[in-house]
């Protein structure tokens, strides 16, 4: 999905342009570093990372995505919470 901008020329004419979202992303070599001891966790994270900033996620999505139980599930996100890289809403 391509998002449309809209520029003003110097002659005052308006165009559009369209950008594709990349296909890939960063990950900051820090963070990496610091996800050792739950290869599972790193993986959900990078899932989760790999959308926009506004999707919120269920326990039932990514449960049923990675075929876990709620205890791994449950392990997986307090290692992310400690780590500060989730954010629980309420």
């Amino acid at each position: 999905m391509s998002e449309d901008f809209f520029i003003e020329g110097k002659d005052g004419t308006l165009g559009t342009f369209s950008v594709e979202p990349s296909p890939f992303m960063v990950i900051e070599k820090e963070i990496i570093l610091n996800l050792t001891g739950n290869p599972l966790a790193a993986f959900i994270w990078v899932y989760i990372k790999s959308f926009s900033n506004e999707t919120i996620f269920t326990k039932g999505e990514i449960m049923e995505h990675f075929e876990i139980d709620e205890d791994t599930y449950r392990k997986c996100m307090e290692f992310l919470a400690e780590r500060n890289l989730i954010n629980k809403k309420i």
